[in-house]
């Protein structure tokens, strides 16, 4: 591969951390920067949303991305895709097409790039997809059959280089789409190693396992609740920390209260990510029970921590989960779950934590992230520059 590497980077992106939700998309922002040492980026937020009134959102925020962001009083997706289509054609003429950018890098490919053949007139640079989204694997909740999706699949049968965050992903768009991608690259999710690292710390006496998400389907979090009740016959001492908010946490209390397990259950709340770290880096296992995830950051964040992980064998988990880093469950049954902790007591003492975190790190930290996107990033640049040469 050349040195000639992208040196400035054009991001746009429907979805970014915002003044009305600080942590939307953050992963795309990571992902942006990891880059820092290796090219000049710009991002911009460019999005129409449903709302009860027409209203304008144009500012720069403090990670200097500007966002262009119009409220409609609709709800027609079809709306939403040509406004999307007009606003994003006005910046590409008139704020963004005047600078010399080497690539364009679109992050969540719908609606942004719906009427790509409208698009494409206005971009004259070479352009790659990012994608995070697990609607592709769930058919955006809606039958196969549906007239409404055509327009997302057709975008990806233009044959736009696509980089997801794991080979799962790719494959649901693949599905999704029915179309083979010629040029697709798997960029797993960055994590915070300075914050998220083995901390060589002691194993803790007696079980402590950890729980963490936004508690709302494909979660399954009743199923581990189940199998700990019936851990805790073996293990009456065993401690199952929970942290994290949403929909399914009343049940989730409901079934403890039931169960009479509280002084076994600990319900933590919402965390920041230092104390997050702190639990990840103090407990035997991480625990992680889903029907899909295209990647699982908290996991992810586990295993940099030296914490092995149990968990669903779904998506992209299975992908950097192995017998070395933790343990995967093929179902999500109470009565496999209960074996697979047990089981995992019994080798608890057999794993190598410093070796899963510096592995992790391998993988998953800035600097590597940082390495192979700006690798992609160039490939991408030259396979656009040899077509043009033909």
């Amino acid at each position: 591969m050349s040195q000639n590497k992208p040196k400035r980077v054009l991001h746009i992106s429907n979805w970014h951390p915002n003044r009305e939700n600080p942590f939307e998309a953050i992963w795309m922002h990571r992902h942006v920067q990891t880059l820092v040492e290796h090219c000049e980026n710009e991002v911009w937020h460019i999005q129409v949303r449903p709302q009860k009134k027409w209203k304008y959102h144009k500012y720069t925020d403090d990670y200097n991305c500007k966002h262009r962001v119009l409220d409609i009083p609709f709800r027609q997706w079809a709306i939403v895709e040509i406004l999307t289509t007009f606003l994003l054609c006005w910046h590409l003429t008139f704020s963004i097409k005047k600078k010399k950018f080497d690539v364009l890098n679109v992050h969540i490919a719908y609606p942004l790039l719906t009427y790509w053949k409208t698009i494409r007139f206005f971009v004259r640079i070479p352009v790659v997809i990012s994608e995070h989204w697990s609607a592709y694997h769930f058919n955006f909740g809606l039958p196969k059959d549906t007239n409404k999706l055509n327009r997302i699949k057709k975008i990806f049968r233009h044959q736009i280089p696509l980089i997801t965050v794991s080979k799962a992903l790719a494959t649901d768009i693949e599905a999704f789409a029915n179309v083979a991608i010629k040029k697709q690259y798997v960029l797993p999710n960055v994590i915070d190693t300075d914050l998220f690292y083995y901390k060589n710390g002691p194993i803790p006496k007696t079980p402590v396992f950890f729980m963490l998400s936004g508690w709302a389907p494909p979660k399954q979090p009743i199923v581990v609740i189940h199998a700990f009740v019936k851990l805790l016959e073996q293990h009456p001492d065993a401690l199952l920390k929970i942290a994290g908010f949403g929909l399914q946490l009343n049940d989730m209390k409901k079934e403890v209260e039931r169960y009479g397990i509280s002084n076994n259950v600990v319900f933590l709340g919402k965390l920041e990510a230092s104390a997050i770290a702190d639990l990840q880096q103090d407990c035997s296992a991480f625990i992680h029970c889903s029907d899909y995830e295209t990647f699982s950051v908290v996991c992810a964040e586990a295993i940099c921590c030296g914490t092995p992980v149990i968990a669903s064998a779904v998506g992209g988990i299975v992908e950097f989960i192995s017998p070395e880093n933790g343990m995967l469950v093929a179902e999500n049954r109470v009565e496999l779950w209960t074996d697979t902790l047990t089981r995992f007591l019994e080798k608890e003492q057999a794993y190598d934590r410093n070796l899963i975190a510096q592995n992790a790190a391998k993988l998953l930290s800035i600097s590597v992230v940082g390495e192979k996107y700006i690798n992609i990033l160039e490939e991408v640049q030259e396979i656009t520059s040899n077509k043009a040469l033909k």
